[in-house]
C-alpha cells in the first residue's frame, strides 16, 4: 500500500456492466490526480468485468479493487466507502458521466472547509430509451435554500455527491433496504445534523439505459417513493413531477414506453456519453461556479 496521502477517493461500484465501463472508467483514470484514488467493488460480475478490473489493477490504474458477492449498489458502495483512504468521497457510476474539473473544484473547497460534512449538485438527466433523446436540467438548488432556512428534508441526486469520510459516523451509511438509494439517503441527512454545501455548477448526466434500474425496476421505485413520503412528509408529496427537476422527462415517458411496449431507439452508449461531457463543460464553461454553505 502507498504511503501516499489521498484527499480524494472515487468510489463506483458494478454489475454485469462491462461495455459501460469500457468507456466510463477510461475516463476517469485519465481524470484521476496523484491525491486521490479509484475504488471499485464489482458484485462477481460474470461478463469479463471482474477480468477487465483486475487488469487494470494490475497496471496500478484502479487502485483497489474487489470482485465478490454483494446485497445490491448500496451495500457495494458501503463497502467501498469504508475501505476507501481520501478524506473525500466521491460517489461515482459505472454508466454515467461526470465533470471532473467541477468535483475537483468541490473536493478543494472542502478540503479548506473542514466542517462542511457533504456537498452536492444539480445536473442533467437523459432517457436513452426513448426515441427523443433529450437533456434535461435537474434542479434542487431551491430546495436547498429552503433546507437553508429551515431545514426541510429535500431529495437530490447521488450522482452529485462528494462527503467526507470521517463524517460517515453522523451521515451513516447507503441503506440496503431501498433501491432507489439516494432519496432515501438524501431524505435521512438532510433531516439530521447534516452540515451540506451546495456546488452551483453542475457535475453529472445521468444516462438512463437499458440496465438501469429506472428502466428495469420502475414498479419497485415507484412504492419505496410513496414510504418516503409517509415516513419524512406524513403521506404528503415529495416529488411534484410539475417541478424543472428532470422527474417528468425522464421516469413517466418511460413508464409509458415500457407499458406500451412501443420501439424505442438508443443511441450507442459512447455518443450520448461523449454528448453528456460536452454538455457539463459547456455549461460550467458559461458560470462563475461556488459552494453555498
Amino acid at each position: 500500500m502507498s504511503d501516499r496521502r489521498i484527499n480524494l477517493s472515487y468510489v463506483l461500484t458494478t454489475f454485469n456492466k462491462l461495455s459501460y465501463l469500457k468507456v466510463t472508467l477510461p475516463a476517469l483514470i485519465d481524470a484521476c490526480r496523484k491525491d486521490e484514488e479509484i475504488v471499485v467493488y464489482d458484485g462477481e460480475s460474470t461478463d469479463g468485468t471482474k477480468e477487465f478490473l483486475e487488469e487494470l489493477y494490475q497496471q496500478k490504474k484502479i487502485h483497489q479493487f474487489v470482485s465478490e458477492k454483494d446485497f445490491g449498489e448500496a451495500n457495494g458502495y458501503n463497502k467501498a466507502m469504508l475501505n476507501s483512504r481520501g478524506e473525500i468521497i466521491k460517489i461515482i457510476s459505472d454508466d454515467d458521466a461526470y465533470d471532473f474539473d467541477a468535483i475537483r473544484f468541490c473536493k478543494d473547497f472542502m478540503l479548506q472547509h473542514k466542517g462542511l460534512h457533504l456537498v452536492a449538485a444539480d445536473g442533467f438527466g437523459v432517457n436513452n430509451l426513448l426515441q427523443k433523446n433529450e437533456f434535461t436540467r435537474r434542479y434542487a438548488i431551491n430546495d436547498f435554500k429552503v433546507w437553508k432556512e429551515v431545514k426541510k428534508p429535500f431529495i437530490f441526486c447521488g450522482l452529485s455527491i462528494l462527503l467526507r469520510k470521517d463524517a460517515i459516523p453522523l451521515l451513516g451509511l447507503w441503506s440496503t433496504n431501498y433501491l432507489i438509494i439516494d432519496f432515501e439517503y438524501s431524505l435521512r441527512v438532510s433531516s439530521g445534523k447534516s452540515k451540506i454545501g451546495w456546488f452551483t455548477g453542475v457535475n453529472y448526466v445521468n444516462i438512463v439505459n437499458q440496465r438501469s434500474n429506472s428502466g428495469t425496476q420502475w414498479k419497485r421505485m415507484e412504492i419505496e417513493k410513496e414510504q418516503l413520503q409517509i415516513q419524512y412528509f406524513d403521506k404528503r408529496p415529495i416529488i411534484s413531477f410539475k417541478q424543472k427537476d428532470g422527474l417528468k422527462n425522464l421516469v413517466r415517458p418511460l413508464k409509458r414506453k415500457l407499458i406500451s411496449n412501443e420501439p424505442t431507439n438508443p443511441l450507442p452508449y459512447h455518443e450520448v456519453y461523449e454528448q453528456g461531457m460536452q454538455l457539463l463543460k459547456e455549461t460550467n464553461r458559461s458560470l462563475e461556479y461556488e459552494v453555498l454553505v
